[in-house]
């Protein structure tokens, strides 16, 4: 990811962090495609310093391209951890 694509990302989202993070007991989940938990967590440094990051009560990294972004039996996997996030 270039520092263009990092600054596409933060105007795209910088107004849905806002919404995101007026939500009531929100829990934001990370799942992009084709990065697995490792690379999104070291992508996060430009959405931690968002306005509301702070605030936001639940954010997860999750394994989009083992669980969530191919069809296949892993996606009843996916929706067990779902399950499992979502009802801490």
């Amino acid at each position: 990811m270039t520092r263009a694509d990092v600054q596409d990302v933060l105007v795209t989202y910088r107004g849905r962090m806002r919404i995101v993070s007026l939500l009531p007991a929100a829990t934001l989940l990370l799942i992009p495609c084709g990065f697995p938990p490792e690379r999104t967590e070291a992508e996060l440094p430009p959405l931690t310093g968002l306005p509301g990051w702070d605030d936001m009560p639940a954010v997860r990294v999750l394994d989009g391209p083992a669980y969530f972004n191919r069809p296949g039996p892993r996606v009843v996997d996916g929706a067990e951890i779902l399950a499992d996030v979502l009802h801490r």
